[in-house]
């Protein structure tokens, strides 16, 4: 996962199962299971699966807004088609600038200046109804 923030969510997250690395800020930590950490709205961060045994954990979303919600089960819906690259990205640029935006992804560094561009690309994906498709295959 590309390490990124959220620029009005907060995050709780437990590890249940397995081990889960999580970079916060410029701190990396292994987590085992019952190990738990908070990840305060506009911080950077990523998490990964450092091994090859499954692991599951708990993420809790502070506030859970409806478009975050929305946009994650656009994006398992768009994996499930086969709609994504292997590292999870959706194929489209227009379907990844909207997602970005309902799910309030802010990138860091350099990346920054892509902001205004990642905009527009989303207006432009809600202008084609990018975005009504996506809500009717895939959000409930």
């Amino acid at each position: 996962m590309l390490a990124h923030y959220h620029r009005r969510i907060g995050m709780h997250l437990r590890v249940l199962e397995g081990t889960l690395r999580v970079q916060v800020g410029h701190v990396v930590r292994d987590l085992g299971p019952g190990r738990e950490v908070e990840i305060p709205e506009e911080h950077l961060f990523r998490w990964k699966n450092p091994s090859a045994a499954s692991a599951r954990f708990v993420v809790e979303l502070r506030p859970a807004p409806a478009c975050l919600e929305k946009g994650l089960a656009a994006l398992y819906g768009l994996a499930r088609d086969g709609r994504t690259r292997r590292d999870g990205r959706p194929r489209s640029l227009l379907r990844t600038a909207l997602l970005m935006q309902w799910t309030d992804i802010g990138l860091p560094g350099i990346y920054r200046w892509l902001g205004p561009v990642l905009r527009g690309l989303a207006a432009a994906a809600c202008r084609r109804g990018i975005d009504r498709e996506l809500e009717e295959r895939y959000c409930p």
